[in-house]
């Protein structure tokens, strides 16, 4: 039971991290609750990398696969 202990502890630890991630992300949110306008500074302060993975080349008509990240948050799309 004792031999638990320390990867409960880091779980414990990571659930508060996402935690405080989700909260920091919030708090930008509140900044830009009515956004009128998508402008260049609104999307660096939302997104934090955007990655297009290369199309199927046997199949041209396929669709890109791509990921979006959000500042604090991680992958979202």
């Amino acid at each position: 039971m004792r031999s638990a202990i320390p990867e409960l502890q880091n779980q414990i630890n990571t659930i508060k991290t996402e935690e405080s991630n989700v909260d920091r992300f919030i708090a930008l949110a509140n900044k830009y609750i009515y956004i009128e306008e998508l402008t260049p500074e609104i999307l660096r302060t939302f997104v934090s990398k955007i990655t297009i993975h290369e199309n199927d080349k046997e199949n041209p008509g396929a669709k890109y696969e791509i990921d979006i990240f959000l500042t604090h948050i991680g992958k979202f799309w």
